[in-house]
């Protein structure tokens, strides 16, 4: 192509539509589970609280949902004063399907453009007649329309839920949560620009949300206890959504705010994007040392180096969440009476609320520590999917070697992270009931639950070493213990039925003893699936994606 040609191409749209459609069909399975997932989840919130719900029991949860420490994580509470069902849903869950929104945004976003460099994908489709900032603009053309989908996937949860809210408040409340999800697709495009690694800018992205999640959170608290800093929560995107305060004051114009603020945020990415070469970012990358030290040579230094950097943004998260969770324990104990019956019963009634509190977290952390597990057999996945293991193994490295270093990794970083959230929730339990015996219970409830990881991690394992393209169905499997776990004994669901959860087959201690039966029988059927996976691999030919 003769240059001035080429400068046109980089100038104008050319190639928008066929590069939106390359990105659909990657996604054509990734964003409808996002899509759906979301939408799910609202219906669940609001069908599950008018179910178990009256309006008397709602009344006397108002003490509960106006405390300053759950304002602190779920937000200002518009309307409790005078609580509905709508707004008890938009008050308390509103939060975590914005960071559900904010995730899905700023990870599509970065996996189609700085993934797609950092692989030499990026190149190659360069060299087609392609502008210069399509692959840019088209991630956030797919980040805006699954944002819009998710809007109305919620907004139609809620009309069709058996609580039959009305229809405009609905659709304000849906375009509140992508409205934070376009804007955190803005600032994936940013941390993209900044950096040559995809996963260093999701770390930058995920900080902040973080950060976000933070400035929101003791706004509302300070607000809430009548302080002086809940200006705080305006510069927050997400305190942005929340003040539209859907089924209350129903105001639109906050969603100006978050559109301006992933405008700019955008504009500037795409300033940056025309500036820079290809492949590399804003902040230089830092020279290594010249001989690297001999503990780097082991395949097990290589999987930390790899995933290291996304371990120590998951151990400050589960952290912080568990402090703020376990400083909860208090308030919890406080108002047993005004729970329902049911919610009460799961966290053990009101004889041993504290304990059972504790457990449950144990068990949701658990539930959430497992996403990185998962994760880790995904990755090991890509190594070989993206041609790097090849080159691995034509060293000296063995094939077994290669899988039991990603094994042992996975493992030892899913026990530290429930480790910490451990350690966060007993801190925070402890200073919020002044029982420092909370804090052992705590860490020990968290790490009994490792087996179900091991044995979650293990079955992917498995199927990596003989089908590695079936590598995802844990995936199913997790889902369905998470469905058990959370949802099974809500819906009235057979007890027998529900412990088959693999986060629930161990117990939630300290409110119930571990069950060693369980323990051990994971242990084992782990260390099998494992060997499954071992020799599988050895005996099969590598597969290219």
């Amino acid at each position: 192509m003769s240059s001035p040609a080429r400068h046109k191409a980089e100038a104008t749209p050319l190639g928008m539509i066929p590069y939106l459609r390359f990105i659909a069909r990657r996604d054509r399975w990734r964003a409808p589970v996002w899509v759906f997932t979301l939408g799910l989840l609202a219906l669940y919130f609001i069908t599950a609280i008018t179910l178990l719900m009256d309006p008397a029991t709602l009344q006397s949860m108002t003490g509960f949902v106006r405390n300053p420490m759950l304002a602190l994580i779920s937000g200002p509470g518009f309307g409790f004063e005078a609580i509905t069902v709508e707004r008890y849903v938009v008050g308390v869950y509103a939060t975590f399907l914005m960071i559900g929104a904010a995730l899905m945004s700023h990870t599509t976003v970065i996996r189609h453009t700085r993934a797609e460099e950092e692989s030499g994908h990026a190149e190659l489709l360069r060299s087609h007649v392609l502008g210069r900032q399509i692959p840019l603009l088209a991630a956030l053309g797919a980040a805006a329309a699954l944002n819009l989908a998710v809007s109305l996937c919620i907004a139609l949860a809620f009309i069709g839920s058996v609580a039959h809210p009305a229809a405009v408040p609905s659709l304000l409340f849906g375009l509140s949560i992508g409205s934070v999800g376009f804007f955190f697709a803005a600032v994936g495009a940013l941390t993209a620009q900044l950096t040559t690694s995809a996963r260093t800018a999701s770390g930058m992205a995920g900080a902040v949300l973080a950060l976000a999640f933070i400035l929101r959170g003791l706004g509302d608290m300070s607000a809430a206890a009548g302080g002086p800093l809940g200006w705080l929560a305006w510069l927050s995107p997400l305190g942005w959504a929340q003040r539209t305060a859907p089924f209350t004051d129903d105001h639109w114009w906050p969603l100006l705010l978050s559109l301006s603020g992933a405008l700019v945020v955008a504009t500037l990415a795409l300033r940056i994007q025309s500036r820079r070469d290809l492949g590399a970012g804003l902040l230089a990358d830092r020279p290594g040392r010249a001989r690297a030290a001999r503990w780097l040579a082991t395949p097990w230094a290589l999987v930390v180096r790899l995933q290291g950097p996304g371990l120590a943004w998951w151990l400050c998260a589960v952290l912080l969440g568990g402090i703020i969770l376990g400083s909860l324990t208090g308030l919890m104990a406080q108002s047993i009476t005004a729970m329902p019956t049911q919610i009460a019963l799961l966290m053990g009634g009101p004889g041993t609320i504290i304990k059972g509190y504790v457990g449950y977290l144990a068990m949701f952390f658990a539930i959430l520590v497992a996403v990185y597990s998962l994760r880790c057999v995904s990755a090991l996945r890509g190594e070989e999917s993206e041609g790097r293991l090849e080159i691995l193994l034509a060293d000296r490295m063995g094939r077994g070697t290669w899988v039991s270093a990603w094994t042992l990794y996975a493992l030892v970083s899913s026990g530290a992270l429930l480790g910490t959230a451990g350690l966060g929730t007993g801190l925070g339990a402890s200073f919020s009931t002044g029982d420092p015996t909370l804090l052992c219970g705590a860490v020990l409830g968290h790490l009994v639950q490792l087996p179900a990881l091991w044995l979650l991690l293990t079955v992917g394992v498995a199927l990596y070493g003989w089908v590695p393209r079936a590598t995802g169905v844990n995936w199913i499997l997790y889902a369905v213990s998470v469905f058990l776990a959370l949802f099974g004994s809500l819906l009235g669901l057979e007890q027998q039925l529900v412990d088959n959860s693999l986060f629930q087959a161990i117990g939630q201690y300290p409110r119930h003893n571990p069950a060693s039966g369980a323990i051990l029988m994971f242990s084992v059927l782990g260390l099998l699936l494992w060997a499954a996976g071992y020799l599988g691999f050895r005996r099969r030919d590598l597969k290219a994606a």
